[in-house]
């Protein structure tokens, strides 16, 4: 299937898209929503380097596997140790056209990133193609807002594999806790205990734990690092965020846009809130607009 949309990133071509499977065009109200079929990643040159950009999570049946964190059934035994059952199913989906991909390609350098959902996927990319690739690259991985992806197992060889960095958005709320770093994004904590399992959920049998373990080589950020950081330390104050979705999603959303766009001055920063005193007049779409969220 040809497309015609513009690059993605000025001076970057032989863009590849990568479809999943599980998104299927769906008819509600007898209309067909074709436009389900988003892709997943999508793989660009620049010389002899290619970066991948997977995005996170947006679709109901991507919902359901963030939740789905029992470990994988991995028979192919493509990792090492255990990873998120979810993560896993998604990952299998797409990875054998994007390693074909590189194979074809043979970047001397590969970057992979992605946010949420896609930073999770992007630890497992990486640490595919620097255990399976035939020819010799260069491999940096960079996430943003990730869950944990796999266990102690994984993590450790990760670790020891992969050239990577974990960018995360972390609060200093009142109450700090053992196992969480006074909120901030929480998604990107996710698991910070031990999950159970739950029959009825489908994660598992009751009475197992999963032990998830986070990413080595992250870096945090802060409300002090905004242009409005009172705004910024309220949001990610755990005492409000824990009730609050629209915290939950300013604190996953907005706040990787605004942290990233004051490196090159875009003014589609997210980092004014709509409803925020004093905020500088710009387009309402520049905004962290969470206003329609119930909570």
């Amino acid at each position: 299937m040809q497309y015609s949309l513009p690059r993605l990133v000025d001076d970057w071509d032989q863009e590849r898209w990568y479809m999943v499977n599980y998104l299927k065009p769906r008819n509600i109200n007898r209309i067909e929503l074709k436009g389900r079929q988003s892709p997943i990643a999508v793989s660009m040159m620049k010389g002899d380097r290619m970066m991948i950009v997977i995005r996170g999570t947006i679709w109901t049946e991507e919902w359901f596997k963030d939740f789905q964190y029992k470990w994988a059934y991995d028979p192919e035994n493509l990792f090492p140790g255990k990873t998120h059952e979810g993560m896993y199913s998604v990952f299998i989906d797409f990875y054998k056209g994007l390693e074909e991909e590189v194979e074809l390609k043979k970047p001397t350098h590969v970057l992979v990133t992605g946010h949420s959902l896609g930073a999770g996927l992007a630890n497992m990319i990486g640490l595919r193609l620097e255990n399976n690739m035939q020819h010799n690259m260069r491999v940096d991985v960079v996430g943003f807002g990730g869950p944990n992806t796999g266990d102690i197992e994984f993590a450790e060889v990760f670790r020891k594999t992969v050239n990577s960095r974990h960018i995360i958005f972390l609060g200093r709320g009142n109450e700090p806790h053992s196992h969480m770093y006074t909120a901030g994004d929480i998604t990107a904590q996710y698991t910070c205990e031990p999950y159970p399992g739950c029959d009825i959920l489908s994660t598992g049998p009751f009475g197992y734990f999963y032990h998830y373990i986070r990413p080595h080589n992250q870096v945090p950020f802060y409300a002090e690092e905004m242009p409005n950081p009172k705004k910024w330390n309220e949001v990610s104050n755990i005492r409000r965020i824990i009730p609050s979705t629209k915290g939950v999603i300013a604190s996953h959303l907005c706040s990787y846009i605004c942290w990233t766009s004051q490196a090159v001055g875009d003014l589609d920063s997210r980092c004014y809130f709509a409803n925020e005193p004093g905020r500088p007049d710009l387009p309402q779409s520049y905004y962290c607009d969470v206003s329609q969220v119930p909570i």
